[in-house]
């Protein structure tokens, strides 16, 4: 639900939009359908080459990445896809993790 100030900048975006010979309708169904790919390193534990900020519940391993990565695009229907950190992201059965991300509904980068 909108607020009302929020669908008066709505509707005027809308009529801004029109008078440009632009649906807003059709342009919000593009961007529905625009697949978005997250990075593996956003699943896990943060920071920088000085520190690592610990999360509990973060992930600890490619495969976790790859669950967590799964959920993400079974909530949002967005994130069909996720992109491997290489050196970070790396295991010894490339088929066997390939299976397991199909196995979560997605892929990730080529």
């Amino acid at each position: 639900m909108l607020t009302p100030d929020i669908k008066l900048q709505y509707d005027a975006l809308n009529a801004s939009l029109s008078a440009h010979g632009l649906n807003a309708e059709a342009i919000k169904a593009h961007v529905r359908a625009l697949p978005i790919e997250t990075p593996s390193w956003g699943y896990g534990n943060g920071g920088t080459r000085f520190k690592v900020f610990s999360c509990p519940g973060a992930a600890r391993t490619v495969e976790e990445k790859i669950a967590d990565a799964g959920l993400v695009n079974k909530l949002t229907g967005a994130c069909p896809s996720v992109a491997l950190h290489i050196p970070w992201d790396t295991t010894d059965d490339w088929a066997g993790l390939a299976a397991y991300a199909q196995h979560q509904a997605f892929a990730w980068a080529r």
